[in-house]
């Protein structure tokens, strides 16, 4: 089983009497300011672009690159797309806002301090985590547990309260894992003739999630993303900042009670 280590400030160290968690999201990393080392504007994103040379692309594969929707130009039955020199075509793929969860295979360098303060600066603590199924468990039940309405983007919330109240429930919690890959660039440039080897490289949604570019290269990540869904609506988005929360649950289902003399 791997051992995964989580780097954080002293404070923040959950073996160390922390009784929170913070989950980050997508758009919170997308839009960090540059300066902060693990920002990354292209968190779950690919891109394919055309180079930009006088392009026609048959209805096939106009499909490809529009999901099937385009019907623009052409006719009806066989629709086609024309780029004049210069022109680009891109179809990017963004995975919705979701929460993640960021760990770093073990490795020689795990208890460094130096090697933590690669994340940020500020960090001058961190924990293992020996048991990766039971934790991840539990996370997830915490974060279901205190998931509320009020954590998703406006337009998906107001989409939810339109359901009616029975469906509301099923509202479902999906856990995706594994390590990053990291990789050159997240952009794929096709011309006329490499249009169907392109496509050969073009990552699916789901594998978005673990894709970073080689110069983040040291983190070593092993990344949880936890996606929220409804069978009627598919992937809910929440908001762009990081969700904090209680790991004792205890806390939750009662409060303090003074006595009386």
């Amino acid at each position: 089983m791997e051992i995964l280590i989580k780097y954080c400030k002293k404070e923040h160290n959950i073996f160390q009497g922390c009784d929170t968690i913070r989950f980050g999201t997508f758009d919170y990393f997308r839009d960090k300011n540059s300066s902060f080392t693990v920002a990354d504007p292209g968190e779950a994103t690919f891109q394919l672009t055309s180079a930009g040379n006088p392009l026609v692309l048959s209805g096939d594969q106009t499909a490809i690159l529009t999901d099937g929707r385009w019907t623009a130009a052409g006719n009806s039955n066989r629709p086609f797309m024309r780029a004049e020199e210069g022109a680009k075509i891109i179809k990017s793929t963004e995975f919705p806002n979701c929460y993640i969860f960021c760990t770093c295979r073990f490795h020689e360098l795990y208890n460094k301090k130096e090697f933590a303060q690669k994340f940020d600066p500020n960090y001058d603590s961190s924990y293992m985590i020996t048991n990766v199924p039971l934790f991840i468990r539990g996370l997830a039940q915490v974060l279901l547990t205190q998931f509320r309405l009020e954590d998703l983007t406006e337009s998906d919330a107001e989409k939810l309260k339109d359901l009616p109240i029975v469906d509301i429930k099923d509202v479902g919690l999906q856990v995706y894992s594994g390590a990053v890959a990291y990789v050159e660039s997240r952009e794929q440039v096709f011309s006329q003739e490499t249009f169907e080897e392109s496509l050969k490289n073009i990552p699916n949604r789901y594998q978005v999630l673990f894709l970073k570019e080689k110069r983040d290269e040291y983190q070593r990540e092993f990344r949880y993303v936890f996606v929220f869904s409804h069978p009627m609506l598919g992937i809910l988005s929440v908001k762009k900042d990081p969700k904090t929360v209680n790991l004792n649950l205890l806390k939750h289902v009662g409060k303090s009670q003074a006595l009386d003399d």
